[in-house]
Parts: C-alpha cells; structure tokens; sequence
C-alpha cells in the first residue's frame, strides 16, 4: 500500500492522475457499488459485521469524498477541502428538530439525514457535513466517529476487529477501547496516537479495501484517520467544552446530503424524504444552496439550550446496518441498496448477506435451494412456481431471495434470472376472486401478496400493498383478503 502522510493528504489526493481513478465512480471508495440490501440480524461479534474503517472522519475515503464532491459541484462554493470535513455517527437532536417519540438521543428515523455544523472560533477545519448513522448519544450533541473516540463499556467490537490474533490466543488486547484519545497528550516522544493505541503494534486486522488500483490496509487507515484527527483538533476536544470555559459554539443546519459521504456511509435518503426532517416541519436546506448566513439561522444553540459533541469508536455495527429497522422504514426512506450503512467483515467490505439461522433448513436435510422475502428467518415461500428455479423465483418479485441451506443456516443472495434451471413462468392470469387457499385456513382475516392464486404469502416485507404492487412486484404479483378460507385476490389494475 502508498503510505499517506496526513498532513499531505488533500494533496496527495489533488495530484493523483486523471487516469488512475475509475471511470465509473459508483465503485467508489469499496471497489463496487452495493447490488443488493445488506443488512445484519445479530450482533457485531455473532454476525462477524462490523463499521467501516472508512466511515472513521479523516481517513482516506472521507477526505477523498470531499474532493470527488468538490469536482463534480455538490458542494457549495465556499466549502473547500481545507476548511471541511466529512463525519459520521448520531445525530443526538431529535428534540431541537421537534421530532416525537424518544429521538432526543438520536433514533432511526434520523439516520441518513445530514447537517452541516460550523465550529465558531476553532482552529483547523471550521465545518463539517454530518450524517447520522447511528442511535444513542447525550441528548443535543453530534456523536462523532473517529479514531480513539472510545468504545466506553463496549470495547468487544474493536477487540475482535483491529485485536484479532489477541483474541484468538486468549490475551488481552493492547489498547483499552474503552478510553477516549483526548485524553492522551503523549509523551516520551510519542505522539497522542501512538500512546493510545500502544504503537499500533496489536493491530492485526487483515481487512482491506482496493480502489482505483490501490489498496487500502485497513491499519494504515487508522493510523492515518488518527493523526488527522489529531492534526485537526477534532480528538483533542469536544465542542464546547462549556465545563472547561470553551466559547466555542457549534452552528447546525439540516441540509442534503453529498453524494460521495452517502457512498461511504451506504445510507441515501429518497429525495421526496430528504426535502424535511422525518415527522416534522423542519426543512432540510439542498446542500449547494447553503451559505455562510445560514448558520445563524439554524438549530436554536444559544443558552439554555446548546449543541456540543462527542466522539465515540466502538466499531460496532451502527444502528443503520441492521435489518430490524422500524416497520417499513427502510423501502420508505432509502435509495435501493443504500438501505442500511455498508458493513466490514473481517477482510473487506460485506456486500453479500451473510449465512443466517434458518428454522426450515436445521429441520430438513439437504432440501433443495428455495425463494423467500424472509431473510432474517428464511423459509419456501411464494409457492411451487416461485420455487422451480432462481429465475422463477427472480420473476416473482425484486424482493426476493434465492436460498440455499447449509446445515442450520441460509446463505441467501438477490435472485437472478438466469439461463440454466426451469425458466421463470409466463405471466399468471388473474384467478377467480373467491379463491379455495390453505393460507387463508390458518390466517383468517389477513391480507397479503401472493403469486400463486393466493394460496401462499410473500412474506413480511411484500405483505403490504405498496410493496406487492411496487419493489415486490411481477406479473403474477396479486394483493389478497382471507374471507371465510377463501382468498380474495385482485390484480394491479384492479
């Protein structure tokens, strides 16, 4: 890998040749675009899913985001690569957004959203585009992920991500995660990262990313991240610092989000969405509007109430790479696969689901591959036809999936139609309405979408209109009303 010296970074990135960057910079920062909704249904260590090194402020993806923003005009004019930084982590202001429910310590209905925040009197970069990945911070604070930020009482995540070899030999990690680097000044001619993560000589990550023809060790990017962070002042202090007499203010505005930052995040929010914060009435500024003005017109921060930040690293999977989102949240808000924040596995970026628990395949053995739209739990659903073969199963719905089991677990992947196996069926034509369904026998009065005369469901996700008839949707596709035992189906048109 070429080593990167932080303080070299923006220009190392301004120098590199036209030629060395891919055409397509949808493959940007993780070698390829996501080309299916991955998400986790168990917990960082359990599921071997963790955050992205990349999402760390600093490392070389955020700064290099910055830069393909600035070229391709998604910035405003005053917002340079030495006066801005990209962020992540939770955006802790669900009250001052007069959001309902309990959001004041961030929740999912915010994740996506960006903010751009001005750090009024701060040496270093002043602002920052913010988007909020994840849940529970000290309520009216921007939580920022970065390198050293402390895991506090869960350091597991990073102990099993950048500590592999001393978890798996039974000893004790080197660096206490636990802690948080602005606290370490450093000494005896060590820098405050080399103090805080001992060296770096336990980081024994093998993870890797490989763009444009360069490749990324996931190590030297938290060295890099790191020292940035350092050189910049953003893990030498919290903003403000109101206990420690700080005047700096931190100025907020709701704004859309660039498109190189949701790349390295895997979060984009449906433009009809981004146009106000999720609930309420506040409006969210389009990005290349903002002006300098703007700020103090922003999110009350004058006493008694003020904005301050955190900083945080527990390497866990942030709450927007879960499956389990509030119902219907994610076909609501997100861009197609930039449903949930892109995840690391041990060795690179995840962009295939991982093996999950699986009910039907622990009770039978060796059953053949089948379709579903259940991935946390995956069983044969859609009815002999969807089930024939992956193309059958791909002709039944873009939400469904193609399974195989593997002893108790299922590795399910997009179905795809494909040239070998059973060809996918013509189009079914509209059944009676009174339709004779087993379903409809053990789920009297449910309502569902079906591709087999109503004789089975398509499982959670297609189970409401607006999926059956939009992402879950074929031919064959009908929306159906248990009556009696009977299924009462009706067709698009219908």
């Amino acid at each position: 890998m070429k080593r990167i010296v932080p303080c070299c970074l923006a220009l190392f990135f301004s120098s590199l040749p036209v030629s060395s960057a891919p055409a397509d910079n949808s493959s940007f920062p993780y070698g390829e675009a996501p080309s299916e909704y991955v998400c986790s249904y168990a917990p960082t260590v359990q599921a071997g899913l963790f955050a992205t090194p990349e999402t760390m402020l600093g490392s070389w993806a955020m700064l290099a985001a910055v830069d393909k923003d600035i070229d391709e005009g998604h910035l405003p004019e005053f917002l340079t690569s030495a006066n801005m930084v990209y962020g992540v982590g939770t955006a802790a202001l669900g009250d001052l957004l007069g959001m309902s429910g309990n959001c004041g310590g961030g929740c999912d209905q915010l994740n996506g959203y960006c903010f751009a925040l001005r750090f009024v009197d701060k040496q270093g970069p002043e602002y920052m585009i913010f988007q909020s990945v994840n849940i529970s911070a000290a309520t009216n604070s921007i939580d920022v992920y970065m390198a050293g930020g402390g895991a506090g009482a869960y350091p597991i995540g990073c102990n099993h991500f950048w500590e592999p070899e001393a978890v798996r030999s039974g000893k004790k990690p080197l660096v206490d995660w636990s802690k948080n680097i602005e606290n370490f000044a450093g000494s005896g001619g060590e820098s405050p990262c080399e103090q805080y993560f001992a060296k770096f000589s336990d980081i024994t990550t093998e993870y890797s990313v490989t763009y444009g023809g360069e490749t990324y060790d996931a190590k030297e990017t938290l060295i890099d991240a790191c020292e940035f962070a350092t050189q910049s002042g953003f893990n030498r202090q919290n903003f403000p610092e109101s206990n420690k007499g700080s005047t700096t203010e931190v100025e907020v505005v709701p704004v859309s989000c660039p498109r190189y930052l949701t790349q390295v995040t895997g979060l984009r929010l449906q433009p009809a969405i981004e146009k106000t914060i999720y609930g309420t009435e506040t409006a969210v500024l389009p990005l290349e509007s903002l002006t300098v003005d703007h700020f103090s017109k922003g999110i009350v921060l004058k006493p008694p109430t003020s904005i301050g930040t955190t900083q945080m690293q527990d390497c866990q999977i942030p709450s927007s790479g879960y499956c389990n989102k509030p119902k219907g949240l994610n076909s609501k808000f997100y861009i197609p696969f930039y449903q949930a924040s892109i995840l690391a596995s041990p060795t690179g970026p995840a962009f295939r689901m991982p093996p999950v628990k699986s009910t039907y395949c622990e009770q039978h053995e060796n059953p053949p591959s089948f379709c579903t739209w259940d991935p946390a739990n995956p069983t044969p659903q859609g009815g002999e036809a969807c089930n024939a073969s992956e193309s059958a199963c791909a002709s039944c719905g873009s939400g469904s999936r193609w399974c195989t089991c593997d002893g108790g677990t299922a590795t399910c992947k997009k179905s795809e139609a494909t040239s070998g196996g059973k060809p996918a069926p013509p189009p079914v034509p509209a059944p009676p309405r009174n339709t004779s369904s087993s379903y409809c026998k053990q789920n009297p009065g449910a309502s569902y979408c079906s591709w087999d005369h109503g004789e089975s469901s398509g499982g959670d996700y297609c189970n409401t209109k607006e999926h059956c008839f939009g992402s879950c949707y074929s031919a064959s596709a009908q929306w159906c009303l248990c009556e009696d035992g009977k299924a009462v189906c009706v067709d698009k048109t219908k």
